[in-house]
């Protein structure tokens, strides 16, 4: 991503092809930084009163039907989607761990949603807004409870996921749900290997395959209840970057004009590809939603 070029090394599970980082360093902080995506805030793409509406609706629709919309049209907000189906509403109160700076939960605020927790233990430091609470901490060090706990692409940057899985659970109201977002095993590591986008060594200490993941999942005390896809073309356009041995955040200028006319036009292909591989369940990216398992 930020174009250090140091080795790092993953072991693969000869059953479920998990991958874990092997050795990994013992200070990760450096490898985050102002540069990294969480910790900056972007543009809202939630500004207009028809957007919070639409977030309301999606967000009380069934999780077939919007799966079956989404795939066919750019719905914003995006997050609407991963709660779909979960008995979500405005006032529920919703844990987004590896927050960063709170991006998503400030979308999620201006869509009316009123009890929002972001717990990070890489930013500043502890902070109210509104309707939102950031904490620097780790999951085990909070004393609350949620209805939803969203892991949105934090899960693989922490040590023991199953350990983390665990305290979700131990958070969780009755009835309440965790929803995980992050890279898996797809087309894209079959195609790139090492010079897939999403590996992101050393921040993912682990990237599981489909298997792997529920497979942890259950470990951790939670069924399974849905699973989708939702990966982009980032996965042909930053590993097609890492082929060229260049930095994924390399500014245009140190870019040679040849790979960004490459990339400007693949763009539309690598959308509709990735769009596909979503429908066929072989996206980098997917989102898992766990329940509370029966005994």
């Amino acid at each position: 991503m930020f174009g250090l070029r140091e080795e790092f090394h993953y072991l693969q599970c000869a059953d479920c092809k998990s991958l874990w980082l092997h050795t990994p360093p013992s200070d990760l902080s450096m490898y985050y930084g102002d540069r990294y995506y969480s910790m900056s805030l972007r543009d809202d793409p939630t500004r207009s009163l028809a957007h919070q509406a639409i977030a309301a609706a999606l967000v009380r629709a069934p999780p077939s039907w919007l799966d079956r919309v989404a795939t066919r049209i750019d719905i914003r907000p995006r997050f609407a989607r991963y709660l779909a189906g979960q008995n979500v509403r405005r006032n529920s109160r919703i844990a987004d761990i590896g927050s960063g700076e709170g991006d998503l939960l400030r979308r999620m605020a201006k869509c009316g949603f009123t009890d929002l927790w972001g717990i990070d233990p890489f930013i500043g430091g502890d902070r109210d807004d509104g309707p939102i609470k950031l904490r620097r901490a780790y999951l085990e060090d909070i004393d609350e409870s949620f209805d939803v706990v969203m892991f949105n692409h934090s899960l693989e940057h922490v040590s023991y996921p199953l350990a983390t899985l665990r305290a979700a659970w131990d958070v969780l109201r009755p009835f309440g749900s965790v929803v995980v977002r992050l890279p898996v095993l797809g087309f894209a590591w079959e195609v790139y290997g090492s010079n897939w986008v999403a590996l992101d060594p050393p921040r993912h200490l682990f990237v599981p395959s489909v298997d792997g993941f529920k497979i942890l999942a259950q470990r951790a005390g939670f069924s399974v209840e849905r699973v989708f896809f939702d990966s982009t073309s980032l996965q042909f356009r930053g590993s097609e970057r890492y082929l060229k041995d260049i930095p994924l955040l390399a500014k245009d200028n140190d870019v040679p004009r040849s790979v960004l006319d490459f990339e400007h036009g693949h763009i539309a292909e690598w959308e509709e590809r990735a769009q596909q591989l979503n429908r066929e369940g072989r996206g980098d990216n997917a989102g898992f939603v766990l329940k509370i398992g029966e005994d």
